[in-house]
Parts: structure tokens; C-alpha cells; sequence
């Protein structure tokens, strides 16, 4: 009897692991990738706050707006990176924890990796639930455009978000229209390719001075807007800039430019050959479509679904996307030329790529401001 209740209780044990891999693999879709990177839990961390130095590696805007209590903010994308993350270890002699914006962020995994031989690995980690995760189980240890600690009834409700966020293909069908199209992908995201041809401006969401004019501009031309990210965490950030701005009519591109090329993918899956995929993209550069696209059908909403629903009185949301295979891809290849697009916005004042900001050191980005105000860092 003895040996049945304790084969019984193997069972159990080995089902509840089961189950939490797959929970795991669910909620972390990138831990898949990054298997050599140590990942701390948010109970973890909220237990050892002050053992740890906490990095930020968004953008400074995305970091004045929320903000885990006592973290720095060191942009990724910074080409000085490692330089800095290197000496701040020197400082501090604390293990590093790097945090992105969710889960399906691959920077804070990426910091780790670069880190690599630099700094000792037992004091490398990363906090992979992201600013999401944190605001949702931790708002009293958040920090909130400068506010400590946050309160809910500053942030924008999952509601409220989700009002303005279209799948792929109707924010593609919007494209033609009067909106002012806005990719806010960082230079690292977007290398180099462009997602609608001759309709889009690009202004990184880590270039905070430009996109803030680049706004105000939209603002004054009386356009609605339509933004998109790489996989959509940044645009949930991005609307309390446009709430504080003022710009009232927009749309975010559920998933970002991850979730429109699960979209492509999905079309091939689903039958369509190559080129009808092809003029479905060339359709975006101004071209007609070929008399054969009146039989392409809009991918189901599953292809860009979130996978993780998010109850509506949450504080911050995780967006889940099943992201393509590289195979899919690398055959997903621009086509070349593209029409320019009719009437855009002039925006010809606003550089468009310049170097990346330096928040820690800058004494005028939203990092530094929010120190003179007291913000916990």
C-alpha cells in the first residue's frame, strides 16, 4: 500500500512539472531560445530588491512612464552599451538583473548574452516577466513619470488599450487612408526593412526628442495615426504619451511588425503561393492587386491572437504572438521599389537617424529628469 501512495504522489509530482513547463512555455515563449540564461523570478526579485542592480534596457521614454523601484536605465539599443554596463558593475559589485517590457522582448535576454565574458556570469540575469508582469504583481514597488509609488488610477486600463489596438490586416487596410503611418521599432528591431513602403515614417520610440515633435506634428495636421511596434509591448507605453499630448484618434498594430509576419506566414500555410503573397505586399506600395486577390480572405484572428488573455481591471498586459519561422521569414523578403506614398505628412524637419540618446548621462532625457524630481532610482 505504502509503494502505491508514493508511486501516486511521483505521478502528481511529475504532472505539476509537466504543467508548469507548459505554463512556462506559455507565458515565457523565449526561454526556448535563451536556455544558457538565468532567469530570476518576479517573487525573487521583489523579495531581493536592493541585492540586486536593476537595469532597464527600454527606451527612456517607455522608462519615465513606469519604471521598477531603484532600477537604472541603460537603452539597449545604445551602442555604448556593454561600456556601461561594465562600469556600473564595477561600482556597484551587485548582480545585474535586465528587464525589458515583456516577455516576448528578447533585449533583456540579449543584455545577458552580452555580457558574456565581460562580467562574471554568476552576476548575470534577467527579469524576463518584463514591466508588465511587475506592474501587474508589484504596483506599489513602481514608479510612475516620477510618482512613487505608482497608483492605479494613473494607468490606463486594459480596456482602454485594447480600444485601439486592430489585427494585422485592418491595420493594413487602413493604410491607404488618411492616417499618418509611425513605426516606433528601434534601429536593432528594424534593421533596415520597412514594413509598409512609401506610407510609413520611422521615428524609434528611443529617439524621445524627435518622436515627441514628430507627435506634435501629427497633432497639428489633424490626421489620425497608426503605430506599430516589433511585437507590441511598446505601443501599450506609447499611449500614455499620446493621452498627454492630446492625440485622441490612433491605432496600434496588435503584435507589432511580429504578428504581421505570422500573418504572411499563415497565408502560405494556408495555400497561397508565393507570388499572390507577393502582390498582397506590393499591394502596400501603391500597386493594384492582381485580379486573383479578391479570392484572398482575411487571415483568421488566431494567426494574431493574444495568446495570454488579460482580465480588465489589469494594470499592464502581455502581448502573446506566435511568431513565424525563420524559414517563412527569410522568404517573406521585401519587394523591390516602392511608389511614394500620396500626401504624407512633411516631416522633413525632424532627423530621423540620429545616434541614440544617452539617458544616463544625459542630463536632459526623462531618466535625468525624473532624478531632479526624486524619483527612486
Amino acid at each position: 500500500m505504502g509503494q502505491f501512495f508514493y508511486r501516486m504522489w511521483q505521478i502528481g509530482v511529475m504532472l505539476l512539472a509537466t504543467v508548469a513547463a507548459c505554463e512556462a512555455a506559455d507565458n515565457f515563449p523565449l526561454r526556448t531560445d535563451y536556455k544558457d540564461v538565468v532567469v530570476i523570478s518576479q517573487q525573487q526579485l521583489a523579495r531581493q530588491l536592493t541585492d540586486y542592480t536593476i537595469v532597464d534596457v527600454r527606451s527612456a521614454l517607455e522608462y519615465e512612464i513606469l519604471h521598477i523601484q531603484g532600477a537604472l536605465n541603460v537603452e539597449f539599443d545604445n551602442w555604448q552599451f556593454h561600456h556601461k554596463i561594465k562600469s556600473l558593475y564595477a561600482q556597484q559589485r551587485k548582480p545585474l538583473v535586465f528587464y525589458s517590457g515583456s516577455s516576448n522582448c528578447r533585449d533583456a535576454y540579449q543584455a545577458v548574452l552580452m555580457m558574456h565574458n565581460i562580467v562574471p556570469d554568476a552576476a548575470l540575469f534577467t527579469y524576463d516577466g518584463g514591466i508588465g508582469e511587475w506592474t501587474d504583481t508589484n504596483l506599489r514597488r513602481t514608479v510612475y513619470r516620477g510618482q512613487f509609488p505608482a497608483n492605479a488610477r494613473d494607468l490606463i486600463k486594459t480596456d482602454q488599450y485594447r480600444e485601439h489596438l486592430l489585427p494585422p490586416m485592418k491595420f493594413e487596410n487602413k493604410i491607404a487612408s488618411r492616417y499618418v503611418v509611425l513605426d516606433i521599432r528601434t534601429h536593432q528591431e528594424r534593421e533596415g526593412v520597412g514594413l509598409f513602403f512609401g506610407h510609413e515614417q520611422w521615428v524609434g520610440i528611443n529617439k524621445y526628442d524627435k518622436l515627441t515633435k514628430f507627435l506634435k506634428k501629427v497633432k497639428a495636421s489633424g490626421k489620425p495615426l497608426l503605430v506599430f511596434d516589433n511585437n507590441g509591448d511598446k505601443t501599450r507605453l506609447l499611449q500614455y504619451e499620446l493621452q498627454r499630448l492630446g492625440i485622441k484618434e490612433y491605432f496600434f498594430m496588435a503584435g507589432g511588425a511580429t504578428a504581421y509576419y505570422a500573418m504572411i506566414a499563415g497565408m502560405h500555410d494556408r495555400g497561397f503561393d508565393h507570388g499572390q503573397v507577393s502582390r498582397r505586399m506590393d499591394a502596400l506600395a501603391g500597386r493594384e492587386l492582381a485580379a486573383d486577390s479578391k479570392h484572398m480572405v482575411e487571415a483568421p484572428a488566431t494567426a494574431m491572437s493574444l495568446k495570454t488573455p488579460v482580465g480588465a481591471d489589469t494594470a499592464m498586459t502581455t502581448d502573446r504572438v506566435i511568431a513565424p519561422d525563420a524559414g517563412a521569414m527569410r522568404e517573406m523578403t521585401p519587394p523591390s521599389g516602392a511608389l511614394e506614398a500620396s500626401a504624407p505628412l512633411d516631416v522633413t524637419s525632424i532627423p530621423m537617424n540620429m545616434g541614440t540618446s544617452n539617458p544616463v548621462n544625459d542630463t536632459t532625457s526623462p531618466s535625468a529628469q525624473l532624478a531632479s524630481h526624486g524619483a527612486p532610482r
